[in-house]
């Protein structure tokens, strides 16, 4: 493994210690260090492009803190992600997606393919659960509770997040890019309602790749 492996190895677990301090000495919810932690890790995982030269060894991180996260669920540790009030499989879905994003980005050498969906996965996905909880407009009782306003959220930032990374990976601000942007957003946003149980953690990524795959002609259906 090279140097590399093992600084972001270093970084995520200084992450997860320091989440777990302000969780234990200073008394915050594990709501909020949860969130915590999955903004930080998505900031640090869209930062991979720029520093692995090997797929696999992305691969291999994702796949460590899988088993790690795992673990702590069944033992009980790590209470400043897995101390919620509910039952979710987010922490184990997060490093999944990211592996699967990758490999997309890697499978397809399209870069899109990563920052699109974890740049939805690491401020959209957040940003649906905190106006979800302000401001629910209509909650969707079939759907563990999601609602109305965290959707438009969900869907407006992400709307946005794909037409200006489009836009900075070289789609001139055209109809044909606006509407794939819509239709990129408009899917992961049905992905983030039908994850239940913390599984959106996983299918704003999968459904944000395929449908990306199949958008840039990557794929033939």
């Amino acid at each position: 493994m090279s140097t590399t492996f093992f600084a972001y190895f270093s970084a995520f677990s200084a992450l997860f210690l320091f989440a777990e301090q302000l969780y234990h000495r200073l008394g915050i919810a594990a709501e909020h260090t949860r969130k915590l932690v999955h903004v930080g890790a998505g900031l640090l995982a869209l930062s991979f492009p720029s520093y692995f030269n090997s797929v696999e060894e992305v691969l291999y991180l994702c796949f460590a803190f899988t088993v790690i996260l795992f673990l702590s669920r069944k033992l009980g540790l790590l209470r400043s992600i897995e101390g919620v009030d509910r039952h979710s499989i987010g922490s184990i879905a997060f490093p999944l997606s990211v592996m699967l994003c990758y490999s997309a980005y890697g499978i397809f050498d399209d870069s899109r393919m990563f920052y699109i969906p974890m740049s939805m996965l690491t401020f959209s996905d957040p940003l649906a659960t905190y106006a979800g909880r302000r401001h629910p407009l209509y909650v969707f009782q079939f759907f563990e509770g999601k609602s109305l306003g965290g959707s438009l959220a969900f869907f407006t930032s992400a709307w946005m997040i794909s037409m200006v990374l489009l836009y900075a990976f070289g789609s001139p601000l055209t109809y044909d890019t606006v509407s794939d942007a819509f239709v990129i957003a408009a899917v992961t946003t049905m992905a983030e309602i039908l994850g239940f149980d913390g599984l959106d953690n996983f299918t704003i990524g999968f459904f944000g790749s395929f449908t990306m795959a199949f958008l840039f002609d990557h794929i033939q259906l």
